[in-house]
């Protein structure tokens, strides 16, 4: 785990800045938000995690915003990653709530994939969806009559 030690320095300007040194290791975001909370309302300037050799960064108005600068820059990718995840299962709980049917008109299928569509008078069958808002069966449909779409579950296998 890396000891990062905030120091609280003057410029030319008398701008309040901080700069951080990185000695070594790393932690999640998470701990990294705590360990800013402990350091900042305990009045200490020593918390722990992975950041570049040195990162100057102004002192905000109100104490919040400079935790966060500092470890929106420091982590980008790690928050980044976990943002996506949490994007992503939103977007399965939310098909799921609605029964897997995605509207057309909020998302196409990926190309060439086999997808259950739902036609605006209320058939539903297997289709494939070409791109460019064609699905196609036996004939082309776009996605002007075809209302939702869900993707094909998967196989079924058996247990062993």
């Amino acid at each position: 785990m890396a000891k990062v030690k905030i120091t609280k320095e003057l410029d030319s300007k008398n701008t309040q800045y901080f700069k951080l040194t990185k000695k070594r290791g790393k932690i999640t975001a998470r701990e990294a938000f705590e360990a800013m909370e402990e350091s900042y309302y305990f009045g200490e300037y020593l918390i722990q995690f992975n950041v570049p050799e040195e990162v100057p960064m102004d002192l905000y108005e109100d104490g919040d915003e400079w935790r966060l600068y500092a470890v929106k820059e420091l982590l980008e990718e790690e928050l980044y990653k976990a943002h996506q995840e949490g994007y992503e299962e939103c977007k399965e709980d939310f098909n799921l709530e609605n029964n897997g049917w995605i509207p057309c008109s909020e998302r196409l299928p990926e190309k060439n994939t086999n997808v259950i569509a739902c036609f605006s008078h209320g058939l539903v069958t297997e289709m494939r969806y070409e791109g460019n808002g064609i699905f196609q069966d036996i004939y082309e449909y776009s996605a002007d009559v075809i209302r939702a779409w869900q993707p094909l579950p998967e196989p079924y296998e058996e247990e062993q």
